[in-house]
């Protein structure tokens, strides 16, 4: 994405530190969203491959 904003480059221990400080930003927010749709919405399933593919859609 930087690539694409800017033509930054940045290095891979740069882009897996990014990924994890995203991960543990977005993921208490990923749980709560599961939560609700298993409270509000019952027929909905929020598979693991789906709340693992919104973790990391960073």
């Amino acid at each position: 994405m930087l690539w694409e904003l800017g033509q930054i480059e940045i290095g891979l221990g740069t882009l897996v530190a990014t990924n994890e400080r995203i991960q543990q930003a977005i993921e208490p927010n990923i749980s709560e969203l599961s939560d609700w749709v298993k409270q509000t919405q019952p027929n909905v399933h929020l598979g693991k491959k789906m709340v693992n593919a919104l973790k990391f859609a960073g």
